[in-house]
């Protein structure tokens, strides 16, 4: 448990299985802190590890950080097989119901990034799902004073993302040259924090190293730099609400998650097929653009679209 009193906490280990490492900040024990989040997973992919799966409540958002080796291939029922390339974001809102994919693009080399759940306020929980996709050439970005901003989610220093959730938080990808600065103010009614992902920053008078998490404080987030740092920002408005969590699905209570688990065998969330992870692997060999959907003409998946 996170006592009040404390601002910086190392991230858990989490996953350590074949293909896949991650670091975990999760609600239990982080809730009022890091609420309207339920989970932040940085991971370090290699392989297929998820097959086709539901979700149905919250908003996952996967972010390729744009120093990752190699991106994602997604597919879900709305009808999207698309690469998630490094820099990328893909947000999917799963309201009532849907099913995804997300493999490496190639098995073997490091995609590294973050899946985030957001939670959704409970008369929002059914909401009709869909997808957004912010290619990495599309992030609005500012860069002062050695300080370069990508706004993936929400608004920053006037700048918003053009990605639309129904939960409003922010994120934004921070990288912070030797000797700079970071303001971002944190609104008395927001939870922010800032997850160091390499080099270190220095805050209130102590230092805070790479998989470290710095909670804001009163006046938001101020950190400098001596050596450069790479960081996420996360904020929004904490919802305070009861989250039942069901697996793959975030209810409001018990009966909403019998109903989701009732939808999903019912097929009412789509079907898919697996990726063909050798053929993916092959057509990255074969040098092909990884934007290219001509790439997965003779090996993509078939999915049936979710129903309302």
């Amino acid at each position: 448990m996170l006592e009040a009193d404390i601002a910086v906490t190392t991230v858990p280990r989490g996953l350590d299985v074949p293909g896949l490492m991650t670091r975990d900040l999760a609600d239990e024990g982080f809730r009022d802190r890091i609420d309207p989040f339920l989970v932040i997973s940085q991971f370090d992919m290699t392989g297929p590890v998820f097959p086709p799966h539901p979700h149905a409540g919250f908003s996952v958002a996967t972010y390729i950080f744009p120093e990752s080796e190699i991106g994602f291939w997604n597919q879900d029922t709305l009808g999207n097989v698309n690469p998630v390339t490094p820099g990328s974001l893909y947000l999917i809102v799963a309201g009532a119901g849907v099913m995804h994919e997300e493999t490496v693009s190639r098995s073997g080399r490091h995609a590294t990034g973050f899946q985030i759940w957001i939670d959704h306020a409970a008369v929002h929980r059914e909401v009709t799902p869909r997808a957004f996709h912010l290619a990495a050439s599309d992030v609005p970005v500012t860069a002062r004073d050695g300080v370069t901003r990508r706004i993936l989610l929400g608004t920053s220093g006037g700048v918003a993302s053009p990605v639309d959730t129904p939960t409003a938080v922010r994120l934004v990808d921070v990288e912070m040259k030797p000797g700079s600065t970071l303001r971002e103010p944190i609104s008395p009614n927001e939870t922010g924090f800032a997850w160091i992902r390499s080099g270190e920053i220095e805050a209130a008078g102590r230092s805070v190293p790479a998989d470290a998490v710095l909670f804001a404080d009163d006046g938001g987030l101020t950190a400098t730099s001596e050596s450069g740092a790479r960081l996420t920002v996360f904020a929004g408005r904490p919802l305070r609400q009861p989250a039942v969590p069901a697996g793959p699905f975030v209810a409001s209570n018990a009966t909403q998650a019998a109903m989701f688990r009732d939808r999903y065998a019912k097929g009412l969330m789509g079907k898919l097929d697996p990726f063909d992870q050798g053929a993916l692997d092959r057509a990255h060999d074969m040098g092909l653009r990884t934007g290219d959907r001509k790439c997965l003409q003779d090996h993509s998946p078939r999915s049936s679209p979710a129903s309302s």
